[in-house]
């Protein structure tokens, strides 16, 4: 009876708290994994923008 009580209320506080703790670590590694992925994208947007500018400040001239 013990086996089916456990089974009604799920898993336990331990494996509850295990698998937070996996998932909090999951979503730190996916933040870290964008705020490289963004700041890549950044640069290359700084790139763009300084040929940009000086390509537009050379035909200027």
């Amino acid at each position: 009876m013990d086996s089916v009580d456990r089974q009604k209320r799920g898993p336990s506080r331990a494996i509850t708290v295990e698998k937070a703790v996996d998932y909090i670590i999951a979503l730190q590694q996916e933040v870290d994994r964008l705020r490289k992925e963004s700041s890549t994208a950044a640069q290359d947007v700084r790139v763009l923008f300084d040929r940009n500018s000086s390509s537009n400040n050379t035909t200027s001239s």
